[in-house]
């Protein structure tokens, strides 16, 4: 009995120690998540000289068409027009839109995003000026529109009551399921006051989980201005809130049945009644996790598995608890020795749970940690990590007054007053310490609608959000104007939009066909395509097919009733896509920015030390030495992995200290060689930018993503594929490392 309770202590121990690995672990520098903006053309401040063709925003997750929109707002809060507004359809992650022309000034967009991975809603703004002619700055300032929507109190209340309900579901089944006295079918009368327990805890669960239903569907259809039935039809969250309310129906039903069915077989009804809310809980657990943080994490899959196992656990430790705290609540006027059988019945077994659920929540929150804390600063300098923090600090209390019931079930087996006493800290401190439990579900439900710092959701939005490939441009049609957009520009199919308009906004009269014909250069014949007509002088095809990498001819037919014809020709660079599927896998590494070295590392010391808080302190035993052996390999592994990660990778290591001097250093060099480019902030936005195909990456989503080894490589031998020449002759071998310092440096968020 007292060997039972002894692994909490150790799990404790495990618990800061994981805590300080995942804190340690990861080098990527913090960027927010959710469907946030990751890149936009034009650039957030930048200065154009001309009103912009489209206006492309890319997001860090693949957007729900229907509700992720944008509008330009002049100095006055005014909107302007912006016809062919869509979310890419071959690429999720970008929004698009052709606004009318632009008069020089200073304009806001406003954005809005639904994640279909997770079903969050964002809301943010920029600003772009465009030009006077003479290339000064128009006067005015960039409207004020405060639209960044962070958690909500109904949101947040929701997430808790959906919590609770499922965790007092499995918890009450606790009652059922750690009582012996059900196996031999011995219904005692603490048997049936335990069963009548749970029964009243079922139900009470049934008007949280609705509470938690109707606020989540309510808050979300506010954010989205949408009614609940279109939010239900169109977005993924309304897919996942129709299957947990279908088994929340489920579970009245099975409650109802198993009432009828008690009043013929009596106390063997709350058996299998135990067995079967659990599993049910455990289902509608899965749709909390399938629009959690972990459904856009990198790893998708593992992230959402390992979600699945932590909510399970955390519901069978809370919701344990607050089932044994009634049970002792209830019981107390009825004396020692029926709270003495009580304890034995119950809190003794269950005291063997809670401290192996407290491990593998452990495990497996150091696991999705790595996922969404890309630092350790991270922890302190957003609001996700601050939050996490406060999340185990709370854990850390409830695990103090753990081991403080431990004590006093170790005096328990004692004799007079001390065995009084005992009793009355357990009936004291087990409710606190579900009360305390209650409290790590109100954190865990503040963190699952705050954004994360992550960084990128996956490889995919690294590829797409990093590569303005997108070919734009405007060409006189006779007395028309033919705007074309090529969206994604790379082989395959195509989408091809085409803007009909006259410069000066009158009517450009009735067009009855827009025929566009595709031809690749230095070969004969083509392609032909009718565009459908989408309104206000936009004119759409879908299946644009190019089958070779190169320039591509594209010449646009604008037949109108009663008026000659008249064309547009453009010429089209065509590059191959990305090689991103292997990277988007969601069995990819749940932690990206971790070698596997590492996670490898990780795993076997956390599996080691489980082997050893199983064991105790009993001698002699071929497991404790088994977990010894993985403890000790895992921290091998580790010491070994970070000594030599980087030259197993094949980048070489950084030399030069990234100190102040160095970081100056390599600002000059950036300024003499890479603004021309890549623009005094690295966002590829420098003056002959526009004439590189493709044009150069934006440094602030690409350096994240690699070592300085292989920064190093890159300004050293040169990109392929790109108009980014080598410098390993121009620059001498410190003055390239102080230019990956100063990138590093340019492109890392510093704390607010």
């Amino acid at each position: 009995m007292t060997r039972r309770a002894q692994p909490r202590a150790l799990v404790a121990l495990t618990l800061l120690v994981g805590v300080l690995v995942a804190a340690t672990l990861a080098p990527a520098p913090p960027v927010a998540a959710h469907a946030v903006l990751v890149r936009s053309a034009p650039a957030p401040e930048s200065r154009v000289e001309q009103s912009p063709a489209s206006i492309e925003l890319w997001f860090s997750e693949p957007l729900e068409s229907g509700f992720s929109t944008f509008e330009v707002l002049d100095t006055q809060g005014r909107p302007r027009q912006v016809d062919a507004l869509e979310v890419d359809p071959a690429d999720p992650y970008h929004l698009t839109g052709l606004p009318r022309r632009l008069p020089p000034g200073v304009y806001t967009v406003a954005y809005r995003s639904l994640s279909q991975f997770d079903g969050h809603e964002w809301t943010g703004t920029f600003a772009f000026t465009v030009l006077n002619s003479d290339g000064s700055v128009p006067a005015g300032t960039a409207y004020s529109a405060d639209l960044e929507r962070g958690s909500t109190a109904a949101l947040i209340t929701a997430r808790l009551l959906t919590f609770l309900g499922f965790s007092i579901l499995v918890g009450g089944a606790l009652l059922v399921l750690l009582d012996r006295s059900w196996r031999g079918g011995e219904y005692d009368a603490l048997a049936r006051d335990a069963a009548a327990l749970f029964r009243r805890i079922a139900v009470a669960a049934l008007p949280l989980l609705v509470g938690g239903a109707v606020l989540a569907l309510v808050d979300q259809s506010a954010a989205l201005d949408a009614p609940p039935l279109r939010v239900l039809r169109e977005t993924r969250f309304g897919v996942w809130w129709l299957a947990r309310t279908a088994e929340v129906g489920l579970i009245a039903l099975v409650l109802a049945v198993a009432w009828v069915r008690a009043q013929r077989t009596g106390d063997r009804a709350q058996r299998w009644l135990g067995f079967a809310l659990p599993l049910l809980a455990g289902e509608g657990i899965a749709t909390i996790t399938a629009l959690s943080h972990a459904a856009a994490a990198p790893g998708r899959a593992w992230a959402i598995l390992f979600d699945l196992v932590h909510f399970i656990t955390a519901a069978v430790w809370v919701g344990g608890l607050i089932a044994i705290a009634l049970l002792l609540v209830r019981g107390r006027s009825r004396g020692q020795a029926h709270t003495e059988a009580l304890v034995r019945r119950w809190l003794v077994p269950f005291s063997s749970v809670a401290a192996y659920s407290i491990f593998v929540l452990t495990f497996t929150g150091v696991l999705r940690g790595f996922g969404e804390l890309p630092t350790a600063s991270a922890l302190v300098s957003t609001n996700y990590g601050r939050w996490l923090l406060i999340k185990l600090g709370v854990i850390l209390l409830a695990l103090g007054v753990a081991l403080l019931n431990r004590r006093a079930l170790q005096r328990r087996t004692g004799s007079g007053e001390s065995a009084r006493a005992a009793h009355a800290t357990l009936r004291r401190l087990v409710p606190i310490e579900a009360g305390i439990a209650v409290a790590v579900m109100l954190t865990v439900a503040v963190l699952g609608q705050t954004p994360t710092p992550r960084g990128l959701a996956s490889p995919v939005a690294a590829a797409t959000a990093g590569t303005l490939s997108d070919y734009n441009a405007i060409r006189p049609a006779g007395a028309l104007t033919a705007h074309l957009q090529v969206s994604p520009a790379r082989l395959g199919a195509n989408q091809l939009r085409v803007h009909v308009y006259r410069p000066d906004g009158s009517d450009p009269g009735e067009i009855t066909r827009v025929r566009l014909t595709l031809s690749a250069s230095a070969f004969d014949g083509g392609q032909q395509i009718d565009a459908q007509p989408q309104g206000n002088g936009v004119f759409v095809a879908r299946e644009g097919f190019f089958s070779l990498a190169k320039g591509w001819e594209v010449r646009v037919e604008v037949q109108r009733a009663g008026q000659d014809d008249v064309v547009a020709a453009y010429s089209v660079p065509i590059t191959e896509a990305p090689e991103s599927k292997a990277a988007a896998s969601p069995f990819s590494s749940p932690a990206p920015q971790l070698t596997l070295n590492a996670l490898a590392a990780f795993t076997l010391v956390m599996f080691g030390g489980g082997l050893l808080v199983k064991q105790g302190r009993r001698r002699g035993s071929s497991m404790r030495a088994a977990g010894a052996l993985a403890m000790g390999a895992g921290l091998m592994l580790w010491v070994s992995g970070e000594t030599h990660s980087a030259n197993e990778a094949g980048f070489p290591l950084n030399p030069v200290p990234p100190d102040a001097a160095s970081v100056a250093r390599g600002k000059a060099l950036f300024e003499e060689n890479c603004v021309s480019c890549h623009g005094p902030t690295g966002r590829g936005d420098g003056p002959v930018a526009e004439t590189l195909t493709p044009r150069p990456a934006s440094l602030d989503v690409h350096m994240p993503l690699h070592p300085d080894g292989q920064a190093f490589i890159f300004i050293s031998k040169g990109f392929p594929g790109t108009a980014m020449s080598a410098y390993e002759s121009r620059l001498s071998e410190e003055q390239r490392w102080d230019l990956v310092n100063y990138l590093r440096a340019l492109t890392t968020p510093q704390p607010q």
